[in-house]
């Protein structure tokens, strides 16, 4: 495997389109968090991945819910 580095990394995997990861609140309401990694998992079913610290808010609600 050729090494490359960190810019030649991000040129490869870039861009990658800013999205909103969105989770219920435990009031009911919607909470909103900005990603800017994310990649496909599977088509059928559908499902994403994406990067988030397990120290915020939203990270914890998906952790919860599943969802």
């Amino acid at each position: 495997m050729e090494k490359i580095t960190l810019p030649k990394a991000s040129q490869l995997t870039s861009p990658n389109p800013v999205t909103l990861v969105c989770t219920k609140k435990a009031d009911g309401g919607t909470n909103l968090a900005t990603v800017s990694w994310w990649t496909f998992l599977s088509f059928n079913p559908s499902m994403i991945c994406f990067a988030m610290a397990k120290t915020s808010f939203s990270g914890e609600r998906v952790r919860e819910t599943h969802a």
